[in-house]
């Protein structure tokens, strides 16, 4: 049910960071959606499901699953929402907002398993232990897909 609600919430987050983007650097521009990073968001997000589906250990599919979703994902929706946007940035620009988008979703989304696992019964963790290594896996994943990308990132996006 969680993962179901994924889905459109990342379509959302797409839409929602461009005109973020289009507001804080006061972009006068018409922001160009392009419905083809919808359906590569949306592939990428299957293709990890289908992979961690193989992935027999819980506990190591859950961190891939981090690292994959949260940032890889979100990493993958910033740069997207940057060239939508029409905003030129530089490396260091990318590095700040990817890292601060990708952490605050991420967040939400360890804030979003407490209420459903505290109000719906929803067991998404065994322990407290869980969140704080989900948190280690964004935080590793943030680096590795930061650094990935950051080679696509030209003063000409």
């Amino acid at each position: 049910m969680y993962l179901l609600l994924l889905i459109p919430a990342y379509v959302v987050v797409y839409f929602l960071i461009i005109w973020w983007f289009q507001i804080f650097f006061d972009i006068k521009e018409k922001a160009a959606y392009n419905w083809n990073h919808v359906l590569i968001i949306l592939g990428i997000y299957f293709l990890v499901i289908y992979w961690i589906s193989f992935i027999d250990n819980h506990e190591i599919a859950n961190r891939i699953q981090h690292a994959m979703w949260w940032w890889f994902l979100m990493v993958i929706l910033t740069y997207f929402s940057i060239l939508a946007s029409k905003e030129n940035i530089n490396k260091f620009q990318f590095i700040f907002l990817a890292f601060f988008i990708a952490t605050t979703f991420g967040v939400f989304n360890e804030l979003a398993e407490s209420v459903f696992q505290n109000t719906l019964n929803i067991q998404f963790a065994p322990n407290i232990n869980d969140t704080w290594f989900d948190l280690w896996a964004n935080s590793i994943g943030a680096v590795l897909w930061i650094i990935i990308f950051i080679n696509f990132i030209s003063k000409k996006n």
